[in-house]
C-alpha cells in the first residue's frame, strides 16, 4: 500500500474528470508523462511544485488534493488560494534556509510527527547509498544511523530503513536525491530492487537469482552488473517505497 494513495487517487480523479489521457495531463502540467504514471500508481510522492501545477492547470485547491476535504474548486475559495500561495512560498523559503543551515532533517521529522497520532509514528534510520557511501551493518542489520525521520504508521515494518540515493547508477528509474525505503527483513525476490550489502560495500541494484549466483544489475547500462556467489552477499533488503525529488 502506498503511504500517499488518497492524494494520488485524487490526482487521477481530476485527470479522468476532465477526460484527459496521462500524456495530455502531463502536457497541461508541463511534466513528463512518467511523472503522472508514477504519481497515480502511488510510486512517487507529489511535491509542492507538482501540486501547484495541478491546481493552476485544473482549478482545484491544494487543501482538497492533500486531504479530500473542504471546497474543491479554486473559484469557491479565491482567498484560500492566495493564502495557499503565501503559505507554500513561506514554507519553501524556510526549507531553503534550513537546507543551507543543515537543519532540514530535524525540521522534517518534527513536521511529520505533528501529523501522526501520538505514539504511532516511529523514528526511521536514514543513511546515504551510492557514490561510495556505505550503510553500516552489524550482524546483517543496518546500525549506527546518525539521522532519523519520523515515519507514518502506514510503514508498519519498524525495522525498515531509508537511504538517500547519491548516484545515477539506477537512472532513469531512480534518480539522485530519491529517498528509498527498504524493508527490514531479508525477503528479496527475483527481480526486486534491493539494498545489497557485500564485502566491497553497499549497493542499490535490481536483483536476479540464478542457481547459486546473484546478479546485481544497474538500470543505467553505463555501469557493469555484478555476478556473485550467494554466500558473498551478506544481506539483501527489498525496496518498499521511493520518494522522488521532483
Amino acid at each position: 500500500m502506498s503511504p500517499y494513495g488518497g492524494l494520488c487517487g485524487r490526482v487521477r480523479e481530476v485527470r479522468r474528470r476532465h477526460g484527459l489521457t496521462q500524456i495530455e495531463f502531463a502536457e497541461r502540467l508541463g511534466v513528463p508523462q512518467k511523472k503522472i504514471s508514477d504519481v497515480e500508481r502511488g510510486r512517487t510522492a507529489p511535491n509542492p511544485e507538482f501540486l501547484l501545477a495541478v491546481r493552476n492547470a485544473m482549478g482545484v485547491t491544494i487543501d482538497w488534493l492533500l486531504t479530500g476535504k473542504g471546497p474543491e474548486a479554486v473559484g469557491e475559495v479565491e482567498a484560500a488560494v492566495s493564502e495557499d500561495r503565501g503559505r507554500i512560498g513561506k514554507t519553501l523559503r524556510e526549507l531553503s534556509d534550513l537546507l543551507k543551515a543543515g537543519g532540514l532533517d530535524e525540521y522534517l521529522a518534527e513536521e511529520q510527527a505533528a501529523y501522526c497520532p501520538e505514539n504511532q509514528c516511529w523514528p526511521m534510520p536514514v543513511f546515504e547509498i551510492g557514490a561510495g557511501k556505505q550503510v553500516p551493518f552489524e550482524g546483517g542489520r543496518p546500525a549506527h544511523a546518525s539521522k532519523h525521520v519520523m515515519m507514518t504508521p502506514i510503514v508498519s515494518d519498524r525495522s525498515a530503513f531509508g537511504c538517500w540515493l547519491r548516484d545515477d547508477t539506477m537512472m532513469p528509474e531512480f534518480g539522485e536525491g530519491d529517498m528509498l525505503i527498504f524493508g527490514g527483513r531479508d525477503d528479496t525476490r527475483n527481480g526486486d530492487y534491493a539494498c545489497a550489502h557485500i564485502e566491497a560495500g553497499t549497493l542499490f541494484r535490481q536483483v536476479f537469482f540464478e542457481d547459486e549466483t546473484i546478479r546485481l544489475v544497474p538500470v543505467n547500462r553505463r555501469y557493469p552488473e555484478l555476478r556473485l556467489n550467494c554466500n558473498k552477499v551478506d544481506a539483501l533488503f527489498r525496496l518498499l517505497y521511493k520518494v522522488t525529488q521532483y
